[in-house]
């Protein structure tokens, strides 16, 4: 095991020379998704050896290195030197107009699951854990269609909303602060989550990032902590943990310990020699996922990409060598990479994935409509954010993506809508 640390540690070593040699600094995409995948592996090496959860073997190790350096070979062979000159705050055009009005259509759809929720909380002691339950129930009931209207497409709407209100937030405009206040508290006590909390403060840091170099702008401390304190608040109050690093561990650094259980249950998880390979429709899940939807409605044996990832990973399964730690869904993205392309080829998720940042980048760099100009960059924040995901879980295979770069294109167009003589 001491030759795979070496390897390990030396290819994050080269991956951010290289991208310093050619960027000249050290916040690349590319090192960023090289410190998440070596920092995590490394950390739950050690926290599954003094906690006696399942060791990531050196099987883990050699894909893991294998992933960093293919991701950084293609970014920084292929990638633009000068993308970062092209965020710029006043190319950025935000529809008002439309903002509103779907708005209150997403929250119109998650009323119901909102007025159920509330009255969970009052009969449950303001337990968030038992409207957590609540909400998985329903996912799980086989009422397609209405987690599709009241959850999923809503869920998509307020995700595009927050992710161009973002873009007024670093402008210090806080006109639409109540729109992403109004979708943190709606969707955080309808499903009993910190997922749109945490993928606020997420987005928020990557597009600070972005924009900071062409823009005179400051970090919004004190929005962000109260998001960190609701977060924190949440997590201890759902009675999940009682520890903070443990905290930490078990959403950031456990999946290489049930990356591992996959592997010793191959074909269990459907990955053993001789399955039946997807070919790309997980990891492009985000683009074929509606087409899945659709032919579904008429052919019951055709399933979204997703279903092929949820149907093994959303079950809790216990990590522990000697006790008791489950965990679900945290696969990292080598699972689906290995059910689209098998353990040979697994690595041909991780050039697709750098592809996808180029492509997007020189899309960006070559657009000067601002309308689409808003829309690329937002795919383009969507696109780092799942890679600083990618060592805990491909973030991409979801159809609530679809539904939200769907509403981004919508957010993004120069319709209005008007009711009689005034806008909306």
């Amino acid at each position: 095991m001491l030759l795979q640390f070496f390897l390990l540690i030396a290819v994050m070593l080269l991956s951010i020379f290289l991208n310093y040699i050619k960027f000249k600094k050290v916040i690349t995409p590319a090192n960023i998704f090289t410190l998440a995948w070596g920092g995590t592996l490394l950390l739950n090496f050690f926290y599954a050896k003094e906690k006696g959860l399942i060791v990531p073997s050196e099987k883990v190790f050699y894909y893991v290195i294998i992933g960093v350096l293919v991701f950084n070979v293609v970014y920084v062979l292929l990638s633009s030197k000068n993308i970062d000159r092209k965020f710029e705050l006043e190319q950025i055009c935000v529809n008002s107009n439309i903002i509103k009005i779907l708005f209150w259509i997403a929250f119109l759809l998650m009323l119901p699951n909102f007025i159920s929720s509330i009255r969970m909380l009052f009969s449950s002691d303001v337990s968030l854990s038992a409207v957590r339950i609540k909400y998985l129930n329903l996912v799980t009931s086989g009422q397609g269609v209405y987690v599709y209207l009241t959850n999923i497409i809503p869920k998509g709407i307020f995700n595009a909303i927050i992710l161009v209100s973002i873009y007024e937030l670093l402008k210090s405009n806080y006109k639409y602060l109540k729109y992403i206040i109004g979708a943190l508290l709606v969707t955080s006590i309808s499903f009993g989550g910190r997922a749109i909390l945490l993928d606020l403060l997420l987005k928020y840091l990557i597009a600070f990032i972005l924009f900071k170099k062409n823009n005179h702008i400051k970090f919004n401390k004190k929005i962000m902590s109260i998001i960190i304190f609701i977060i924190v608040i949440m997590t201890f109050s759902r009675g999940l943990i009682t520890n903070f690093f443990d905290m930490i561990a078990q959403y950031f650094f456990e999946q290489y310990s049930f990356m591992q259980y996959i592997f010793d249950n191959e074909r269990m998880f459907e990955i053993n020699e001789g399955a039946i390979l997807h070919n790309g429709a997980i990891t492009f899940s985000f683009l074929l996922s509606p087409v899945y939807a659709i032919v579904s409605l008429f052919n019951e044996n055709v399933f979204v990409p997703s279903h092929y990832v949820d149907i093994h990973s959303q079950i809790f399964y216990n990590i522990s060598e000697s006790g008791y730690s489950i965990i679900n869904n945290n696969t990292t993205s080598l699972y689906p990479f290995i059910l689209d392309f098998g353990q040979n080829y697994f690595f041909v998720g991780f050039i697709l994935m750098a592809l996808m940042l180029i492509c997007i980048e020189k899309v960006i760099a070559q657009t000067r409509d601002t309308h689409k100009k808003t829309l690329y960059i937002s795919i383009y924040i969507i696109l780092l954010k799942n890679i600083f995901y990618s060592p805990i879980y491909y973030g991409l295979y979801s159809i609530g993506i679809s539904f939200t770069i769907f509403f981004l294109i919508i957010l993004n167009t120069r319709i209005r809508i008007v009711f009689g003589k005034k806008y909306v």
